[in-house]
This record gives structure tokens, sequence and C-alpha cells, in this order.
């Protein structure tokens, strides 16, 4: 039995890297029909993964995304995921989105703790509004 792990992204930085990765998300995510025929449908995060060239089986993608909105340089997503975050997924997709900074909230049940790989959180960014 799983147990989900919701979590909150947040992808900050250069904006020309944000609105073409948050391009690509909603292009994926208003198809009929998946890239790849799974369990959840066009938001899967294997499907982001094969978007951006890298055969999802090598990367966890246990999960999906919802919840996209773009202000600015500044998009924001949330997953569900099995288990825990699917932070490889995100880990590739900063290959390609090199200038962007990401924050991650995740929610495990009555668990909750933030996790950053920048100074976000040191520039005041505080998670107020998040869906969970």
């Amino acid at each position: 039995m799983r147990n989900w792990s919701k979590s909150v992204y947040v992808i900050d930085g250069d904006a020309k890297e944000v609105k073409e990765l948050y391009g690509l998300m909603k292009d994926l995510g208003s198809r009929k029909e998946p890239f790849i025929k799974n369990g959840f449908g066009t938001k899967w995060l294997g499907c982001m993964v094969d978007a951006l060239g890298k055969d999802w089986n090598e990367v966890s993608c246990r999960g999906e995304w919802a919840n996209l909105e773009i202000n600015g340089d500044t998009l924001r997503f949330t997953t569900e995921t099995a288990w825990t975050p699917c932070n490889e997924v995100l880990d590739f997709a900063c290959q390609f989105f090199r200038h962007s900074t990401t924050i991650i909230r995740r929610k495990n049940r009555d668990v909750s703790f933030i996790v950053s790989n920048n100074s976000l959180l040191k520039k005041g960014y505080i998670f107020t509004d998040m869906p969970f």
C-alpha cells in the first residue's frame, strides 16, 4: 500500500527558463492522451522526463503534478507521489534550466518540512498559501 507524499515545488530564477518549463508542462498537461501510456495521465512525471529527452525508466517517476501556475519568473506546482517526493525528476529538469533555483515543501501524512537547494528562504520566501 502506498503512502502518498504531497510536495510543492517553487522554481525561481531566469524568466526565460521558468517560462520554457511552464510551457512544456502546460502543453503536456493539456494533451488528450499522454506521450507514454501510464496510470496517471498526461501530467505523469514520466511524460516530463520523456519530453526532456531521457528514458523515463531511468528516473523514478512515481507520481504526477498539478496546480501549475506562473507569476513572473516564479513557477509553482504540486506533486503527488508514492512514498517520497520524486526529486530526481526535478534534478534532471534542472540540467536544462541551469539558472533557476528550486524550493520544495513536502507534506507526507502529518509530517511537513521544507527542503531548499538555494537561498530563497534567506530572501524571505515563505510558504503561506500552499494548497495543503
